[in-house]
């Protein structure tokens, strides 16, 4: 066959494979993360747990196929940073596979997925944080039995939630032992932790004592730290309010109150602090002593 014959053969068959095209056929494409919402929390930020109090929220991947023609085979594994898998695992999807996902494990695999031509499916499963900070997944390469491993940007995907850790909190007298109705300073020290990345918002800290103690001549001192704070605390009453609508990145509030001794006892003063988005952090507890006549 000359070169012009075998040019005519390779223009027919280009036409013959362009009508075909034309014609609707079946197209082969890989798996991919959807660009928009390939991989997505259910909230942008989730509070560090605690024993008492396990906060979880949503981690959803959107696979799509990207031809016209059925995948089958499709398989990934996703990497959790700073974050674990939840107990339960709350697992929901339509990929036609259960993927491994066990509850405290920081990988999740799927394998055997199957997605129709042109089509998608979704997995969702619940995660809760283990480090406090901005943490993060990665999950891919994507791959199928019909097209093997996507190594392109499409066949990955990364998503970040931020983990929040409660704020720190210790109190103290000073002195730890007074008369009775004598003085003594009792200091706060309320912290956001510096792994965070987020403000504690809206927190609050009541510290009761009636009975044993009560307010003398109010709040004696505020450091820098407690500006955009309020702090209540009238003379003769029997507990110490504060609150921050946004405790900021770092930031260390101390302030401290004048309290008396009004009835002979070794006293343990207990208080709890709470905020809207983090869970409540350890009860902070000070000792002291009110000695009689």
């Amino acid at each position: 066959m000359n070169i012009l014959s075998k040019f005519r053969l390779m223009v027919g068959m280009a036409g013959l494979m362009m009508l075909g095209a034309g014609k609707g056929e079946a197209a082969l494409g890989p798996p991919i993360f959807n660009p928009v919402n390939g991989v997505s929390f259910g909230a942008t930020q989730i509070p560090l747990p605690s024993l008492s109090s396990m906060p979880t929220t949503t981690l959803t991947f959107n696979l799509t196929n990207s031809g016209t023609m059925p995948l089958t085979g499709v398989a990934f594994t996703a990497s959790l940073t700073g974050l674990k898998i939840a107990n339960p695992n709350g697992f929901s999807g339509t990929c036609g596979a259960t993927p491994t996902a066990i509850p405290g494990d920081t990988t999740f695999t799927l394998a055997g997925g199957t997605i129709g031509g042109s089509g998608f499916c979704v997995l969702t499963f619940n995660v809760v944080g283990a480090i406090a900070g901005n943490q993060s997944v990665s999950a891919g390469p994507l791959s199928s039995n019909e097209t093997g491993t996507n190594s392109l940007a499409s066949g990955s995907a990364a998503g970040s939630i931020a983990v929040v850790a409660p704020p720190g909190f210790i109190k103290s007298f000073l002195p730890t032992q007074i008369p009775l109705n004598g003085a003594s300073n009792l200091t706060f020290t309320i912290t956001n932790p510096i792994a965070n990345t987020k403000t504690i918002d809206n927190i609050l800290m009541v510290d009761s004592f009636v009975g044993f103690l009560k307010v003398g001549s109010g709040v004696v001192s505020t450091s820098a730290g407690c500006i955009g704070s309020t702090i209540t605390a009238p003379p003769g009453s029997g507990s110490i309010i504060f609150s921050d609508p946004a405790l900021p990145l770092g930031a260390t509030c101390i302030f401290v109150v004048q309290v008396i001794g009004v009835a002979p006892s070794k006293y343990t003063n207990n208080a709890v602090i709470t905020s809207s988005n983090t869970v409540p952090g350890p009860p902070a507890s000070a000792d002291i002593t009110v000695v009689g006549p």
